[in-house]
């Protein structure tokens, strides 16, 4: 009887352990969607963040170009 009430306790423990297992899988899987859903977002964040220096980029490039125009008539005044 007594190797009997021993493969019951380790059949329990066994049981316990694939339960545990499960919980640590669930858990895991919880996390590499969050963590999949954070690198999403900070695509878009990224992303956005590109189109807004582009943006930048061009109106200051415009500008640049606006200041040299104005500047070229200035001197041409000048003389």
């Amino acid at each position: 009887m007594g190797d009997l009430k021993d493969g019951m306790e380790q059949a329990s423990q066994g049981g316990q352990t694939l339960a545990d297992g499960f919980n640590q899988l669930k858990d895991g899987s919880q996390q590499l969607a969050t963590n999949l859903q954070t690198l999403a977002q900070s695509s878009v964040t990224f992303s956005n963040g590109a189109e807004q220096f582009t943006s930048g980029l061009t109106t200051y490039t415009d500008a640049v170009k606006k200041i040299d125009a104005g500047v070229a008539t200035f001197h041409i005044m000048d003389y």
